[in-house]
């Protein structure tokens, strides 16, 4: 009941994200010229509560999903 309630408040929505999905991760801002994302793409792996995520040269890292 309460999760509900919090998710209708935060207007929450389901991530459209699956295993097998190209995507590009989120860089650290060093300043305002720098690009938001990185430009190589990722292919998300695995997504048990934290995001795992390969790159092409085959590494792989775990990250939260609000930096994917």
């Amino acid at each position: 009941m309460q999760k509900e309630n919090v998710d209708a408040t935060r207007i929450a929505v389901a991530s459209e994200v699956e295993t097998v999905d190209r995507v590009l991760l989120r860089n650290l801002k060093t300043n305002k010229l720098s690009p938001n994302y990185d430009p190589n793409p990722y292919e998300v792996v695995d997504r048990k509560g934290e995001v795992t995520i390969r790159s092409t040269a085959g590494a792989e890292i775990k990250t939260n999903m609000s930096f994917v």
